[in-house]
């Protein structure tokens, strides 16, 4: 340790690498796994509240919770999301499941900037990275 760097958390005893066979963590300690199922089922809650149920206040509430679980979760702070573009046949306003970009055909969908898009955009974008990540068993 440099003078500079400051000391380590750990108990004493407790080495810095993880027990081989462990599952990946995130810097919050929770395995990324259950990050993603937690992002997923958020998705799923927010996407029912905004399109099903239609409750009042929704998307100005969960617009704010989709970018938050964007940038802890994956580290997307600004750029792209993918999203249906308005010319397609399916009808996103009226579709609150969350795997409805990974079957959605490749030109029916578009880029729009983050900052721009609509809270059931940001719940669409948000399942679409996680079931697409790979580490997801759920579909």
């Amino acid at each position: 340790r440099t003078i500079n760097q400051p000391p380590s958390k750990r108990s004493v005893g407790e080495s810095d690498q993880s027990p081989p066979g462990a599952e990946p963590t995130n810097s919050a300690g929770k395995s990324v796994e259950s990050s993603y199922e937690d992002c997923l089922e958020i998705a799923r809650e927010g996407l029912a509240s905004i399109i099903i149920h239609r409750e009042k206040g929704a998307s100005k509430r969960y617009t704010p919770i989709f970018k938050e679980k964007l940038s802890r979760v994956f580290k997307i702070h600004r750029g792209n999301a993918l999203i249906l573009s308005s010319s397609s046949s399916n009808n996103q306003s009226q579709d609150a499941s969350v795997d409805l970009l990974t079957k959605a055909l490749p030109e029916d969908l578009e880029r729009k900037p983050l900052s721009k898009c609509t809270a059931t955009q940001l719940g669409h974008f948000l399942a679409y990275i996680v079931l697409t990540s790979g580490v997801s068993k759920q579909h």
